[in-house]
């Protein structure tokens, strides 16, 4: 198995950093709080943590199958991934593109399941990165909806952003819960 280059550890020691956090604030919620939905059409703090794994599902899923050959990035999908990670480091809400419904949270997701599902998930997707070559490092691995392909950097950097964009949700649902 190859390392991770020291960027790739720290991209990744990031994101467990950033899950372990979220995870810490919600264990302290009791289920009517991890549960509630400021709107019907609102997500609840369990639908935003299901949404979280779904997306880094389908990141990995997506990067095992653009393997072993990974695909070109564009200059203009360069520039694509710098303005999705501005975004979604912005407390602004903003909807899931349409062609990516499948990371969409699920009505009736456990909490435990999910979290299971969480852990698992990073040890196959930490696996995935310490397996990729070097020239795979620098192809498009994974096609974001809206920017296009990005590296396995740039997709580590996404789910990050990704993270702290959906904390300003869970900031904004804990406030609309206290009184529960």
């Amino acid at each position: 198995m190859v390392a991770m280059t020291s960027n790739l550890q720290r991209s990744f020691e990031r994101l467990e950093s950033q899950k372990a956090a979220f995870l810490a604030e919600t264990s302290l919620w009791s289920a009517e709080r991890l549960h509630f939905r400021p709107a019907h059409s609102s997500w609840s703090a369990l639908d935003v943590i299901d949404h979280l794994v779904k997306v880094e599902q389908a990141l990995v899923r997506a990067v095992r199958s653009s393997l072993p050959h990974g695909h070109p990035q564009q200059v203009k999908e360069r520039v694509g991934a710098l303005l999705v990670f501005l975004v979604m480091r912005s407390p602004i809400r903003i909807k899931v593109p349409a062609s990516a419904g499948s990371v969409l949270p699920e009505i009736t997701a456990d909490p435990i399941l999910i979290v299971r599902q969480w852990d698992d998930l990073r040890i196959e997707m930490e696996d995935l990165v310490k397996g990729l070559l070097p020239a795979q490092l620098r192809c498009g691995l994974f096609r974001h909806p809206v920017s296009g392909w990005m590296t396995m950097s740039q997709a580590l950097a996404f789910l990050s952003a990704h993270l702290r964009h959906h904390g300003y949700q869970l900031t904004r649902l804990e406030r609309a819960t206290r009184a529960l």
